[in-house]
């Protein structure tokens, strides 16, 4: 993609992101729902982003503002231009890999 198509991408992320809410979710088995809620509202005890008294509530509370300040910068810096695409790791595997298999052969 265009560097345009990929700002417009990166922007429309973050805007995605900046509503986020785990209760807006898709849970593909939705009987499984309170189970998710008690595991992050348990991981985010264990890891003190709360109290470990706090609501199953506010507990999912500090998960949704952990992922909106904390993931659009892991993904920024996942997605900067040096990472490479599936066309470019395919060429670079090719690269690297058929020579060595053509030695054996």
């Amino acid at each position: 993609p265009s560097i345009r198509a990929r700002a417009r991408e990166k922007q429309d992320f973050h805007k995605h992101l900046s509503g986020f809410s785990v209760k807006d979710c898709v849970c593909s088995v939705e009987r499984d729902r309170p189970t998710v809620y008690s595991n992050i509202g348990d991981l985010m005890r264990a890891q003190g982003f709360v109290s470990e008294h706090a609501s199953e509530d506010a507990a999912l509370q500090a998960f949704d503002e952990s992922v909106r300040t904390n993931l659009p910068f892991a993904f920024a810096f996942s997605m900067t231009r040096f990472t490479f695409g599936y066309t470019d790791n395919l060429l670079i595997g090719a690269f690297a890999f058929v020579p060595a298999c053509l030695d054996r052969w």
